[in-house]
């Protein structure tokens, strides 16, 4: 059974490929009502989207100081997951080489955000390549509990750097499945 935020998510990626136009705002480059790139505008950062036919978002940014935040966001819908499901994300990346992009989803309940950063970071790259990232969810996390909104973030470098997405899913594997994202211990017995 498909998760209902890994429905949300493919439908996300499915309106980018479409090649929506982003729209420039005062920090942020918005693609649509699901996706976009969201900074501190105060710091000067400024982004611009790049040609890139068949990604998913093309960019070009400019950082002359450290924004207070400077993100990826994609809306995943709503929905919660289960202590011991293990979320895979697997990402078609190209920039931002050598960068350690931290990974977080967001999940707001009644007007308040609880961010959990993933387990491992998705790593920019020189050349296109695909990344995948683990998280076994943790039990009282922001994930677990009642039904949230549900958004994927992905941290961008505080320096100079183009990336393009190409392509980006992702799958819960419930933890029924008994897989996880860290590695077995086995013990002496």
């Amino acid at each position: 059974m498909i998760h209902p935020c890994d429905a949300t998510l493919a439908r996300t990626v499915h309106t980018l490929r479409a090649g929506l136009a982003p729209k420039a705002e005062d920090g942020a480059l918005r693609y649509g009502e699901s996706a976009g790139i969201y900074w501190d505008a105060s710091g000067g950062t400024a982004v611009s989207p790049v040609a890139a036919p068949g990604a998913l978002i093309a960019i070009e940014a400019r950082v002359p100081a450290r924004p207070g935040w400077f993100s990826l966001g994609l809306f995943a819908g709503s929905g919660s997951f289960a202590a011991g499901d293990t979320l895979v994300i697997a990402a078609a990346i190209e920039g931002a080489a050598d960068a350690a992009l931290p990974v977080q989803i967001r999940s707001t309940r009644d007007g308040k955000s609880t961010e959990t950063t993933l387990d491992e970071p998705l790593k920019g790259s020189a050349g296109r390549t695909v990344r995948t990232v683990l998280h076994t969810v943790e039990d009282g996390s922001g994930l677990t509990g009642a039904p949230a909104g549900q958004s994927l973030l992905i941290g961008l470098p505080s320096q100079d750097f183009t990336l393009t997405l190409w392509d980006l899913r992702l799958a819960v594997v419930p933890a029924a499945a008994g897989v996880s994202a860290r590695p077995a211990v086995l013990a002496a017995g």
